[in-house]
Formats: structure tokens, C-alpha cells, sequence
């Protein structure tokens, strides 16, 4: 047996080995959309915005009272979520750190809770194992990492878990006092507490049922957080009447997706290979199952807590995401504690036996070990960062951009909003479309009205593919804009738009030549690499005259001899002018073009180059001789890292 002494100290190590996990590269991320999200409206705004109708002045309102609707129908959360947020910003800040220290302290509670409740259902040593992997569980520290309310809320609700089996178990007054009061916080942090609350009902109707005086003070303790909470929802339902509530992003029902995502996320966090996931899923079912079986035949009453616990919230939420689309691992976490039970009291039990001591030791070791695996691809592997790195975009855009543009930001994440305001650049930005159901025709509207106003389009990111318009802006831009740059700061991209017509003072100074009487070079723009390996060239042309066979333009890049060409070429991009856009037997003289070339040079090593331009007849590859000598100008020299 564990000594009270010893079995703290373990549980005090479990705990900081738990908060240290969850503030490993806590700031290494930028804040992902939903995060950034809770930055600017729960942290931000005042809590009245969230909670209450706002009345406000539009001169375009069509009635005289024009409403708009609080963050509970935009984002439907409970009050106290947001209200934790909002205080807890106001006194530690608003960055990355700051901010994610919330869920990480919260979840950090939820490490302790799990000892008391394995504890109080079958001793010492499945409280500190329980303890341990809830410390090192991959889908907690994920939410714990994360500034929403998945993290705080399994902590909130194994914290009432065991304060109900404590007072059921005890049914001291204040045990029943803290138990309501624990119950109230979990289902005031999130709304689906209210599954775990009715699988409790469910475990107690059958267990306790003969046992008149616990059944009275449970039935009391549940009218008290029931009805507490119908207030809150009265008062919610009354202003979806006049709103129209915001209906999620998850899907629907889906057995498949039940067996191949849920069970394994919500026992080793989505940081696995996917393949690997659904693999593991029928093997993971199955081992569930038996330890199940394996726990009845000891214990009934522990085997229909854990039971009622896991099959409840997996029946309510499939039965609610038949009309709301909330069916994500997530929105069961409180389902964890009961798995990681499972688990811990089966093990444990099995090692107490010499001849199954192995089994036991097998089955929490490979259990450990995939937690490691999946944690260690949480924090290494880029693979499955869970975020964009818009803070380089806006980095990016804050250098590139000019006053007379518009950024369009085309996936409606409010990470990247959050972070390009931060650098306090002017340009007008905004996010298109508006939602999957903005419609073609009012797209292209607002593109081309945009023009009158604007004289470039950046676009950031791409829009969900599986929105029924994700192909309208780039589709609208390819037609009447020219496309001048492709860029991928931070693995994103972004796309520069610009109108067919040169502005005069778009000209840049620069490298300057004519080649023979049929173009004049104006000077060219060179763009160097980025994350997307590509040197991006304008060239200025000058037309002076049409010619009877089409040339072609080239930029190539030189340098040393390179070994696979015996010559000094590297790369190239050779086209008729604009993609045959303003091809020379047809170009107008004394128009200006912009031309754009792009070099590719992935695999090309670190050094110095040179860029020339020039132009060669397309039929016989005959260059054009410059006004300088030579056949090419050259735009200067370019060193690769």
C-alpha cells in the first residue's frame, strides 16, 4: 500500500510534470482564428457586448431601432466563459503567454481532480495513475494550449464529478454544497456539461434507486443546478428570438466518424497520423469494451458509472448534431475522465496477479507511449501545428502593402485581422466572401466596385474548399486583374492583383535599354525569394513597333557553370509578353507592359547570380541586340542564402 506521504509527493510531482507540459512553447504559436477570436471580443469588448442586445446608430437601418445581437448568439458560450476571460485579460494582458495561461492553470486543476476521483472509486494508485495520464494526455494539453474554453471546462467538470460521488458517497451537507456549486461552474464555463450531468442522473437513477435519502439530496442538488442554469437559458432563448444564432462549423452524425476520430482523439489527441488513427480505432473500441466487462465483474456499481459516463454525452451529442452541426471530439471532453479510469483501474487490477502482471504492464505502457508519441508531434512536428503563422503575414503585408490597396482575406480567420492591426498599417483589409452562402454575382460586385476605390488587391489564404464559392475571387482577379506576385510568408498564400494598365509612376528607375527598333526596356522590379522559392521579375516594355513573327522575352538566371547544363544557366522563364497577353505582332507602340516572370530555384545553390533579360525570335531562337552591346540587359545581381 502507498503512504499518505509518498502518495502526495508522487501526486505533487504528477502536477508540475502536468503544468510544465502545458506551458512548453506555450508562445511558440501565434494565436489560431477562434483564439484570436476570444481575443478581440471576450478580452476586449466589454462584457456587456456579450451578453446583451446593443442598440445602434445606422443611418441605412430600415427601422428605427436597430439591434445588434450580443456574442452569445454570434458565439454561443455561457456566460461565465466569457466573463473569465474578460477579467483575466484585464489583469495579466493580451499576448499569446498571457493569455493561454488561463486554460493552462485551469486544466492544470483537472491533474489533482482525477487523482481524488480515481481515489474515491478504487484507491490510491488508480487516483495517481489516472492523475498521471490526464497530466500527459494529448487532446488536454492541446485545449489547454488553447485560449478557448475546452481547456478549462474538463477540469471544471471532472472537479464536479468526484464532489458528486464524494457527496453520494458521504452525503455530508457540505459535500452536497460543493458539489452544486462545482456543477454550476462546469455548466456556466460550457453548455454540453449538460451531458455529463445527465449521465450522472442516469448512474444514479440505477444504482441509487432503493436508497431513499442520498436520491432526495441528489434530486435537490439537481433542481438547484438545473434551475439555476434554465434562467440563464430563458434569457438566452429570448435573444435568439430577435437573432439568429451562429450554427457552427462541425458536422453531422456519423458512425464512422464516431469509431475512426472520436474514440482515438479523445484518447490520444489528434496528433496522430490519420491512417494510423483509423487503424487503431476498432483495436481501441474493442480494448474498451473488455476492460469494461473486466471492471463489471468487480465492481457493477463503478462499471455503470463509467459506462453511463461515456455512452450518455456520445448518445446525446449524436442525437444533437442531427440538427446542429456539433459533432467534433471536443464537445465531449468530460467523457475523458471515465476513459482514462478504464484504463488505469483495468491495468491496475491486472497487475495485482502474477499471471496477468505483463497484460496490465502492456496495456498502460503502450498507452503511455502513444501519449508521448502523439505530445511529441504536438510540440515538434509541423505537420500538425494546430495554426497559420499569420503573425509573418502581417509582417509581410505591413512591408509590401500601400496606402491605395485592399488586402482580402479570403478564409475569414480572425488570426490574421487580429495580427495585421497590430501593426498599425493603414491599408483597408477585409474578409471575402462572407460566408459559404454569399453569392457569386454580389462577390464580383464588390471586386469591381472595389476599383474605383483601390488600385491594387492582395489576397491572403484560400478560401474553404468545401465552399460552394471558393473559386469566385481568384476566378473574377484572373480575368480582369494581372496577376504580379505569388508569396508564402510563413507557408501562406498571398497573391498580389494589379490592373492591366502601367500607371506612370508604377515605372520604376532602373536598368534601361532598347532593343533594336522594336522595344525599350523601362526598368524592371525584382522581387527575391521567400518561403515559396521563386524570384519574381516586372519588366517594363515599351512597344515601338509590331513585328511580323512573335518574339519571346526571357529572364535567366547565371552564375558559375552549373555541372548539370555545362554553362552558366540556372533557371529560367522564357514567355511571349504577358503569356501572350500583349504579344509583339499585336502590341500598340507607345504602350507600356508589365511583364512578369518568375524563376524557380529550389535545388539551386547558396551564391551569387545574375539576372539578364532580353528577347529572341520565337521561331529560330535569333536574340535581339541591345542598344549597349550584347544580346540581354542585365537587371543586376541577386546572392541566394
Amino acid at each position: 500500500m502507498l503512504r499518505r506521504y509518498n502518495s502526495h509527493i508522487i501526486l505533487v510531482a504528477i502536477i508540475l510534470l502536468g503544468f510544465a507540459l502545458r506551458v512548453y512553447r506555450l508562445d511558440a504559436l501565434p494565436f489560431r482564428g477562434d483564439e484570436a477570436f476570444t481575443v478581440q471580443n471576450w478580452v476586449i469588448q466589454p462584457l456587456s457586448s456579450a451578453l446583451i442586445n446593443i442598440e445602434i446608430d445606422d443611418p441605412d437601418a430600415t427601422t428605427d431601432r436597430n439591434i445588434e445581437p450580443p456574442l452569445v448568439v454570434n458565439d454561443p458560450h455561457p456566460p461565465l466563459a466569457y466573463t473569465l476571460y474578460h477579467v483575466w485579460g484585464a489583469f495579466v494582458g493580451l499576448s499569446e503567454l498571457a493569455i493561454r495561461m488561463l486554460p493552462v492553470l485551469a486544466n492544470t486543476v483537472g491533474i489533482a481532480a482525477m487523482y481524488a476521483l480515481g481515489k474515491r472509486i478504487w484507491g490510491k494508485r488508480v487516483g495517481l495513475l489516472a492523475a498521471l495520464l490526464w497530466a500527459i494526455h494529448p487532446f488536454e494539453i492541446w485545449h489547454a494550449q488553447d485560449a478557448r474554453n475546452y481547456g478549462i471546462w474538463p477540469a471544471m467538470s471532472v472537479t464536479a464529478i468526484w464532489l458528486a460521488v464524494r457527496a453520494l458517497t458521504i452525503n455530508r451537507p457540505r459535500d452536497w454544497v460543493l458539489y452544486v456549486i462545482a456543477g454550476l461552474i462546469a455548466i456556466y464555463t460550457y453548455y454540453l456539461e449538460m451531458f455529463i450531468l445527465a449521465a450522472l442522473n442516469v448512474y444514479v437513477l440505477v444504482t441509487y434507486i432503493r436508497e431513499r435519502g442520498t436520491l432526495k439530496r441528489w434530486i435537490i442538488s439537481q433542481a438547484i443546478i438545473w434551475g439555476t442554469f434554465a434562467l440563464w437559458l430563458l434569457y438566452f432563448l429570448n435573444i435568439l428570438r430577435q437573432s439568429k444564432m451562429y450554427s457552427g462549423t462541425a458536422g453531422g452524425f456519423s458512425l464512422e466518424t464516431l469509431l475512426t476520430l472520436f474514440l482515438p482523439s479523445l484518447s490520444f489527441g489528434q496528433t496522430l497520423p490519420a491512417d494510423f488513427m483509423s487503424g487503431i480505432a476498432p483495436i481501441l473500441l474493442v480494448i474498451l469494451i473488455l476492460c469494461m466487462v473486466y471492471i463489471a465483474r468487480k465492481n457493477r456499481r463503478v462499471a455503470i458509472f463509467l459506462g453511463a459516463l461515456i455512452v450518455v454525452p456520445v448518445i446525446a451529442i449524436s442525437i444533437v448534431s442531427s440538427f446542429l452541426p456539433v459533432y467534433a471530439p471536443r464537445y465531449i471532453l468530460g467523457i475523458v475522465p471515465a476513459i482514462l479510469l478504464l484504463i488505469t483501474i483495468t491495468s491496475t487490477e491486472l497487475m495485482t496477479t502474477k499471471p496477468t502482471r505483463w497484460l496490465g504492464g502492456l496495456l498502460i505502457s503502450v498507452w503511455v507511449a502513444l501519449s508521448l508519441v502523439s505530445l511529441n508531434n504536438h510540440f515538434h512536428d509541423a505537420t500538425f501545428y494546430k495554426v497559420d503563422e499569420w503573425r509573418s503575414v502581417a509582417t509581410y503585408l505591413d512591408h509590401m502593402t500601400q496606402s491605395d490597396d485592399l488586402i482580402i482575406q479570403t478564409t475569414s480567420d480572425a488570426g490574421f485581422g487580429y495580427y495585421y492591426q497590430q501593426t498599425g498599417n493603414p491599408t483597408d483589409e477585409m474578409g471575402l466572401p462572407f460566408n459559404k452562402e454569399h453569392e457569386t454575382s454580389a462577390i464580383e460586385a464588390i471586386l469591381a466596385e472595389g476599383l474605383a476605390t483601390y488600385d491594387r488587391y492582395w489576397i491572403v489564404a484560400r478560401t474553404n474548399p468545401e465552399w460552394p464559392n471558393r473559386n469566385v475571387i481568384e476566378n473574377w482577379l484572373n480575368t480582369h486583374m494581372q496577376r504580379a506576385l505569388v508569396a508564402a510568408p510563413g507557408g501562406i498564400d498571398v497573391q498580389l492583383y494589379l490592373p492591366w494598365d502601367v500607371a506612370p509612376d508604377e515605372v520604376p528607375d532602373g536598368p534601361s535599354a532598347q532593343f533594336e527598333e522594336t522595344a525599350l526596356v523601362h526598368g524592371a522590379r525584382i522581387f527575391p525569394p521567400d518561403s515559396n522559392q521563386t524570384i519574381t521579375v516586372w519588366v517594363y516594355w515599351e512597344a515601338l513597333q509590331s513585328t511580323e513573327t512573335p518574339l519571346k522575352g526571357f529572364v535567366h538566371l547565371v552564375g558559375d557553370v552549373n555541372p548539370a547544363t555545362g554553362g552558366p544557366l540556372w533557371a529560367q522563364d522564357d514567355q511571349e509578353p504577358q503569356d501572350g497577353g500583349a504579344a509583339t505582332t499585336t502590341w500598340q507602340p507607345g504602350q507600356i507592359y508589365r511583364d512578369i516572370y518568375t524563376i524557380d530555384i529550389a535545388n539551386i545553390p547558396a551564391g551569387d547570380y545574375e539576372l539578364l533579360l532580353g528577347l529572341y525570335e520565337q521561331e529560330n531562337g535569333i536574340r535581339l541586340t541591345a542598344d549597349a552591346g550584347g544580346d540581354a540587359l542585365s537587371l543586376g545581381t541577386i546572392t541566394l542564402p
